[in-house]
């Protein structure tokens, strides 16, 4: 910012004074106004030239108006200095880099060539009073060199400046405080924006649930009542492992039975629509998955033509529960390390389904050992078996729901529809869980049994799942004995984050009849994949025949070797089986297949025919079925403290408790086996199940439900 330099001389107004005071002493008035005459500044042009103001002299004109044309040398001196200042003036000065050197230099030498004048004079009354002018002349020269030297800069371009800092200053208030308050508005805008997919949500929801009372209404449904849990529950006794289901805000329980009810009804909507109605008459065949290519489809058909067998169902009578508010870290907790066998789980954590029909859910794959039974060389057979030992895990990863334990003398019995394929299971040992299996198929001639103790550790994140015990399988007609142990399932993030499965670890399939082996390696899932499996089979020598490459979760190929005399059949590499298409609504139905949709169906004529410790009896596995939830857990909890008292009654009369259908090999021994040398299991089937079930003679089935 440039600065007009100000001039400071009052030469004419001090001239006008000294002639009207005294016309005669010419030289003093010349010698004091020559004085102020020094203090003159000059304004710069835009040209770069210097110009006196308008209205004043020079020190020359000044000299010769006063008829003195030798001045003093001191004032000479200062006369000089000013030009020589003056020239170096002649860029723009701002108010902080103002010459005060020059300032002070000025007033020095004023200060001597007034103080000589004045001692000239001093004897006149004129004297006196032209030193009272040079004392007013020094306090304005001190004035000036205040303002040039950063303080205080008295006028109007002072005062426009400081004009223009209280404007910026408010200014800048005022645009700070705009950009705070727009970055308020900015976070509640943000906010906003984030809940607005879950209120057009709701609001959808809210529309949907309107329109579906108005249409039941119009079609005479009444909706059940919802259920008050903590009411029907809290005047029970409670047990040592009671825990407590209910939300403590009674709001949240009434929007959870709401969305439940909405949920069972939309269900039940699509189980009985028209389109629905035509698949629930369509006949499904559960024995068998139909393999993709030609040459797997299974040679003997479970159900031949014209045959009427009823089939089993198609879909749930209701869906699996909505999440209710329920942590599962409230009752896991205390656990950590410990077995989870002997912790009272809420039922709604369950599926509908006993460890023992699980079991028998493996059946579902039956159609790959009837087509090992049917192929003459052992390394063929192996390979089916292989095969069937690894699709049996193909639906795990889904299957985030625990299935309800097993009660001590509990039983499960299946049958396919053309009851050529049978199954029956029951839990021989409560501590440890221990239960046994036997099925046999009447027309392929093979047999498949074992026992399987169940363990499991909580390790804080996790929950593993390790099986103990062998399955075995016999096929007379070759005289093979195959046994193998089941892999570890992992379940992760039990606590916190997206619940899943994994299952990994070395599956060894063992003919103890041959001495052919099949390794294969179930992969821990990646971020790439899950389910990878690669394996390998050994004739007796140990020479390598063939390979199995895949995913138990899509499909599994056969890679043949060279050195196998049934490379020519399979080629480089051959797809042998791929996973069956999952059912309509699989989330819904627990991630069932179809085959374990019907595991649980209580017809009347079964209800007529099992016996009365059948898993499909169990009250709390029927209601949670059902979509009676406000059940579930309670009659859980019943029976689990009915099986205790048993225990403690039989404890206090000295009794061992007696299995009804399997029995131990060795009597007084209840460890299962886990060897690798073809033991056989330690509890093994007695093979009166079937006849009692023929004379519908269940008078030795112990009263369990």
């Amino acid at each position: 910012m440039e600065v007009s330099e100000v001039v400071l001389d009052e030469h004419q107004s001090n001239k006008q004074t000294a002639l009207e005071d005294d016309g005669g002493i010419a030289e003093n008035k010349q010698a004091s106004c020559i004085g102020r005459e020094l203090f003159r500044l000059r304004r710069k042009e835009s040209n770069g030239s210097s110009h006196l103001e308008k209205g004043h002299l020079s020190d020359t004109e000044v000299c010769s108006l006063s008829g003195d044309k030798k001045p003093s040398s001191c004032l000479k001196d200062a006369d000089e200095r000013v030009k020589q200042e003056s020239s170096k003036l002649s860029t723009s000065l701002s108010v902080d880099s103002f010459p005060v050197g020059l300032i002070k230099s000025l007033e020095k030498d004023t200060d001597a060539a007034l103080s000589k004048n004045v001692a000239m004079s001093c004897g006149s009354q004129k004297g006196a009073k032209c030193y009272e002018e040079n004392e007013i002349m020094q306090s304005r020269t001190q004035t000036m060199c205040q303002s040039s030297s950063g303080h205080a800069m008295p006028g109007q371009l002072h005062a426009a400046w400081e004009t223009m800092q209280d404007m910026f200053a408010e200014l800048l208030k005022e645009e700070i405080q705009r950009v705070v308050e727009l970055e308020a508005e900015n976070a509640v805008l943000q906010q906003s924006l984030a809940m607005l997919p879950q209120l057009q949500q709701d609001h959808k929801d809210l529309l949907d649930l309107r329109e579906r009372i108005k249409r039941n209404k119009s079609n005479g449904i009444i909706m059940t009542e919802d259920r008050d849990m903590d009411g029907e529950y809290g005047d029970d006794e409670e047990t040592d492992d009671e825990i407590s289901l209910a939300p403590s805000d009674a709001t949240n329980e009434d929007y959870y039975e709401a969305l439940e009810v909405l949920n069972q009804h939309e269900f039940i909507a699509k189980s009985t629509a028209p389109e629905e109605n035509e698949v629930l008459g369509e006949r499904i065949d559960y024995s068998q998955e139909p393999p993709e290519e030609g040459d797997l489809s299974n040679d003997t058909d479970n159900v031949s033509e014209g045959d009427d067998y009823e089939q089993p169902r198609s879909r749930l009578p209701a869906p699996r529960p909505l999440q209710r508010g329920f942590s599962l870290w409230s009752v896991l907790k205390n656990a950590i390390g410990k077995d989870l066998n002997h912790i009272t789980m809420p039922a709604t954590i369950n599926e509908p389904l006993s460890v023992l029909q699980r079991c028998a859910e493996e059946l579902q794959y039956s159609y790959l050992l009837e087509k090992a039974s049917n192929h003459d060389d052992s390394i063929e057979r192996l390979v089916w078996v292989s095969l069937f030992a690894c699709a049996t895990y193909h639906g795990s990863p889904h299957r985030d729901a625990k299935p309800f334990n097993p009660l001590l003398g509990e039983t499960y019995e299946w049958q396919s529809v053309d009851g050529r394929l049978r199954f029956i299971a029951e839990q021989v040992s409560h501590h440890p869980p221990v239960l046994a299996f036997h099925s046999e198929n009447l027309i392929s001639d093979y047999t498949i049994y074992g026992e399987v103790e169940v363990k499991n550790r909580f390790w804080g994140k996790s929950v593993e799942v390790f099986p103990a015990g062998r399955v075995h399988l016999r096929i007379p007609r070759h005289n093979d004995h195959y046994s193998w142990s089941k892999i570890t399932t992992c379940i992760h993030n039990v606590v916190v984050g997206k619940l899943w499965i994994d299952n990994y670890g070395e599956l060894v399939i063992c003919n103890h009849e041959t001495g052919e082996v099949s390794r294969i390696r179930f992969h821990k899932a990646t971020g790439k994949e899950q389910g990878r499996l690669t394996g390998k089979i050994f004739d007796k020598k140990g020479t390598l025949m063939c390979s199995l490459i895949g995913n138990y979760m899509k499909q599994i190929s056969i890679i043949p070797e060279a050195s196998w005399s049934q490379k020519n059949i399979y080629g480089d590499m051959k797809c042998l089986w791929k996973c069956p298409a999952p059912p309509e609504d699989y989330d819904q139905q627990y991630c069932f297949s179809r085959f374990t949709i019907g595991l649980n169906e209580l017809t009347p004529e079964l209800r007529d025919a099992l016996p009365p410790t059948d898993s499909r009896f169990r009250s709390d596995q029927r209601a949670l079925e059902d979509g009676h939830l406000d059940k579930a857990t309670p009659e859980k909890i019943r029976l689990e403290e009915k099986q205790r008292e048993s225990s403690r009654r039989r404890k206090d009369r000295g009794e061992e408790w007696r299995c009804t259908w399997f029995n131990q090999r060795v009597p007084g021994t209840s460890q299962v086996k886990t060897g690798e040398d073809g033991e056989e299991p330690t509890w093994v089937f007695n093979g009166q199940y079937w006849k009692a079930r023929e004379k519908q003679d269940w008078s030795l089935c112990p009263d369990i439900m």
